[in-house]
């Protein structure tokens, strides 16, 4: 059963009509790591949000299907796509300040999330301190009593991922989580990530426009570009030899393919 299958989508602004994804198709297999990539604005983030059934009202999809382990979303009301959310697809937000509760401990939200999944109430401080063990999280007993606001930027982005694979989902949507983090803090949590869902055989949607960490972790990689996908393919292929200039341009901008930095002269220096 295919985790994810996007097939033709087509999205517009209920407004003024314009289109801002056009006939995109995408698949994510099981224990697949499968990456979106493009600029910002280019619908990387729109698609996610199609995919969850989560669609802001101002948009419309006016054509194309998309199906969750097999299940069209496209018409379900309600408490049906609750019920898709909580058991087989997760989306992890890039902000994870805002994605977590300010007021509401972080064990009382993984309690939400394991309840959501079907876990039952006694087994669920031992599985939300696995949970976090998995992502390298120290104490987890201690962090549970903890809230948002006194954790790190990783540290939240590491719950986050935790909390999407509460439930064992079949797919799991990665939106931009390594963009707010530094350097070294980017490359545990992408780290973390990736074998979390390769561990689990849950496919991955890696949705970034750091070409960087999607040439370092991912199998097949789709190219946006103005609603459009405009190359795919495994990603060893995608990132040695690009075909679309859109493609080459972001490759273009990766630090170790710019021109080597100068020193620039200092006034009143002897040469």
């Amino acid at each position: 059963m295919i985790p994810l299958a996007i097939t033709g989508l087509s999205i517009r602004r209920r407004s003024d009509r314009r289109m801002l994804i056009e006939d995109l198709d995408c698949t994510v297999h099981p224990g697949e790591i499968v990456g979106l990539v493009g600029q910002s604005g280019s619908g990387k983030s729109l698609t996610a949000l199609a995919a969850t059934g989560m669609l802001p009202a101002a948009l419309e999809q006016v054509a194309g299907r998309i199906a969750v382990t097999g299940t069209p979303i496209d018409g379900l009301g309600p408490k049906a796509l609750r019920d898709l959310r909580r058991r087989r697809i997760s989306l992890i937000f890039q902000d994870p300040m805002t994605a977590l509760s300010p007021t509401r401990s972080i064990g009382a939200q993984m309690g939400d999330i394991l309840a959501a999944a079907g876990i039952p109430r006694a087994d669920r401080p031992a599985r939300a301190c696995r949970l976090l063990g998995d992502m390298d999280l120290p104490d987890p007993a201690a962090l549970m009593r903890r809230f948002a606001h006194q954790l790190s930027g990783g540290q939240r982005q590491r719950v986050l991922i935790a909390m999407a694979f509460a439930g064992s989902p079949a797919v799991v949507l990665a939106d931009e989580v390594t963009t707010a983090l530094d350097v070294s803090v980017r490359a545990q949590v992408l780290r973390l990530l990736v074998g979390r869902a390769r561990q689990s055989g849950s496919g991955l949607l890696f949705i970034t426009h750091d070409l960087g960490a999607a040439r370092s972790c991912c199998d097949r990689v789709l190219v946006m570009a103005e609603g459009r996908v405009v190359e795919s393919g495994p990603a060893v292929e995608v990132f040695a030899r690009p075909a679309s200039p859109e493609a080459r341009h972001l490759l273009a901008a990766l630090p170790e393919r710019s021109a080597p930095r100068q020193m620039l002269p200092v006034a009143g220096a002897e040469p």
